[in-house]
């Protein structure tokens, strides 16, 4: 009974000492424990943040110029951008002259080629024609008649020559007129629009890794942070276990506090173990991202960070209206529908084209051994020309014309929609940005309060064991709101950052 009353007086001089502000000093054991090392004093946010400002560190800003530089999409989106130019500059190709040059060489075969006169005369026919010549009397006439002989024999004689090689140079120039102005320049142009859209969505691409790469950065600060505070939340865990401990050898508390507290260090170990996995998970994936390549005697987990964390993100000032009429005019996706759309127009147009008649200018030259154009035929090269117009319509192209104009039609009219649906889509990305945003901000305003909240009742939870006023479980219980505090604190302070970013985002910025 002694024993029980001595205790009893023992917990009430301490309530009296600790609660009634009286200045009597405690016995020195309890005086040792009532002001614990460091690691049981509630630390600040930029303890709990860590040392976030390693010269040479990867920051937020890096790591979206690293996500950018080494995505696989954004290559992907390269290569659609230059097959789109390649696709224009053959569209500029064809709405150029046409230039063919061709050379032949031809062997032809044998033929027997007729004269002009059914083949040369006889040597019979030849001497009765020269007897006959030679009994005129008047020599005049004699010299006459031989000459219109000899004329006739060579005529009689004459055949065509029978070529069997034939060469030909051949350049010829074409020039489509009507299918230039009405058909192959829209195309070019619409080609042009499409390979700028191409250009704009590399952009966005760009944009959108780099936004990926600054949310794996925060998602890997905020895992680092929380590792910090379950390492630290085991710190004063161990702490206050020792506190209990000496008062449960004082008899002040009973042992069953001890127990509790043991639980308690258990669960936050467990915590710790949880926390070192997010750690390698974020880790995994900003190195991902990234590419970053991991360090030989390195732990992969650890990547040096260099950012200011403590810079609190400001909510935006401009009303919304503004706002979604900068993201409209700042971001690449509704520049590049934009210009899809005006191509998607120009397609239609040229194809519409298609169904007119199509008038041609040509030209040929020919240098050829021998020229068909020269007769009799001579086995020498010689040049020559021509020029043509042409002016042709087919039935068949224009029912396949005008069924190709209705699909470029349909495909403009589902551009015009896209445009309308992306503008949609921004102007929710923005107020949906500055809501959370806005969100964000006000978390971290209650999470500050909350973690001083919990900061002081820990510090009076602290005082109140020792006096023997409380037990351990109402200390263990503050010691969870405070380490349930601190880590709620680093939620909301990188949730504001990540939704800043996203904002940044929404604005095309």
């Amino acid at each position: 009974m002694k024993s029980n009353r001595k205790t009893l007086v023992t917990r009430a001089l301490q309530v009296f000492l600790v609660l009634g502000g009286v200045g009597a000093p405690m016995p020195s054991s309890w005086a040792q424990e009532s002001h614990p090392s460091d690691a049981s004093e509630p630390a600040g946010v930029e303890k709990d943040l860590g040392d976030f400002q390693e010269p040479g560190g990867l920051s937020a800003k890096e790591a979206a110029r690293l996500a950018m530089e080494s995505s696989n999409t954004v290559a992907k989106a390269m290569a659609a951008q230059r097959i789109a130019e390649a696709a224009s500059d053959q569209a500029l190709v064809a709405a150029m002259p046409r230039l063919d040059l061709s050379a032949r060489y031809t062997r032809l075969s044998p033929i027997n080629q007729a004269s002009l006169t059914g083949g040369a005369p006889s040597a019979a026919d030849i001497a009765a024609t020269q007897m006959l010549i030679d009994g005129v009397a008047d020599p005049n006439a004699q010299i006459l008649f031989n000459q219109i002989n000899q004329q006739n024999l060579a005529f009689s004689s004459f055949e065509f020559p029978v070529l069997l090689n034939q060469y030909v140079l051949n350049a010829r120039l074409t020039f489509p007129v009507s299918d230039v102005f009405l058909s192959l320049l829209p195309a070019y142009a619409a080609s042009e629009n499409f390979a700028e859209a191409e250009t704009l969505r590399v952009e966005s691409e760009r944009r959108s890794v780099a936004l990926s790469g600054t949310e794996a950065f925060y998602n890997y600060v905020r895992a680092r942070s929380a590792l910090l505070v379950a390492e630290s939340s085991v710190a004063q865990v161990e702490t206050q276990r020792a506190r209990i401990e000496t008062l449960v050898k004082g008899g002040v508390l009973p042992a069953v506090d001890l127990t509790r507290i043991d639980a308690q260090l258990a669960a936050a170990r467990v915590g710790v173990a949880q926390a070192r996995g997010n750690v390698a998970v974020a880790a995994h994936m900003l190195r991902t991202l990234l590419h970053l390549p991991e360090k030989p005697n390195q732990n992969p987990d650890e990547i040096a960070v260099n950012e200011d964390l403590s810079r609190i993100p400001a909510s935006p000032t401009s009303s919304r209206a503004d706002l979604i009429a900068t993201a409209l005019a700042e971001r690449v996706e509704v520049q590049a529908v934009r210009k899809l759309a005006k191509a998607r127009r120009q397609v239609a147009s040229a194809r519409a084209s298609q169904m007119l008649p199509h008038l041609s200018l040509q030209g040929n030259i020919d240098y050829a051994n021998p020229n068909q154009r020269i007769f009799p035929q001579q086995e020498e090269f010689n040049m020559t020309w021509d020029v043509g117009a042409v002016l042709s319509w087919s039935p068949n192209d224009f029912f396949d014309a005008e069924a190709k104009t209705r699909g470029a039609d349909a495909e403009t009219l589902q551009a015009q929609e896209d445009l309308q649906s992306i503008e949609d889509a921004v102007a929710l990305d923005v107020t949906t940005g500055v809501e959370n945003l806005n969100t964000a901000l006000a978390s971290l305003e209650a999470a500050e309060a909350a973690v001083t909240a919990a900061e002081e009742t820990h510090r009076i939870r602290s005082q109140q064991l020792t006096a023997g006023a409380i037990v351990a479980s109402d200390l263990i219980d503050a010691e969870q709101d405070l380490t349930k505090a601190r880590i709620q604190r680093i939620d909301a302070l990188v949730a504001a950052h990540v939704a800043h970013a996203r904002l940044q985002r929404a604005l095309g910025r």
